[in-house]
């Protein structure tokens, strides 16, 4: 868990026991420990970090470790945002985890 918006879906509690769940991406659906966003859009669109943040999801960026200009993914309940090669910041909720690709034959991506 990296940080938080100003209001989110889930208090520090509940946040907390997403840490080193699955975030799994599949052609259909994305979904965090098991709970599903059916139908994501996988649009990607290139914004500014430090303004699509404060304005889109009312945070900081500077706790988060993307580059100046992030690349965004809709997915249609939520968004990731690239860190770098097969590492993601993912919003759920209004929280921002840490999400790195599992090794070959690991399904989906571990949240820390």
């Amino acid at each position: 868990m990296l940080d938080a918006s100003n209001v989110t879906a889930l208090d520090d509690r509940q946040a907390a026991r997403l840490i080193g769940k699955l975030f799994v991406v599949e052609p259909g659906r994305v979904s965090m420990d098991g709970e599903a966003c059916d139908e994501p859009e996988f649009t990607r669109h290139y914004e500014d970090a430090v303004r699509y943040l404060r304005e889109e999801a009312h945070a900081s960026s500077w706790k988060l470790g993307l580059p100046l200009t992030v690349t965004v993914i809709d997915l249609s309940c939520t968004e990731a945002l690239v860190k770098g090669h097969d590492h993601i910041v993912v919003l759920w909720k209004g929280v921002f985890f840490d999400a790195v690709k599992q090794a070959p034959g690991l399904r989906g991506q571990a949240t820390r």
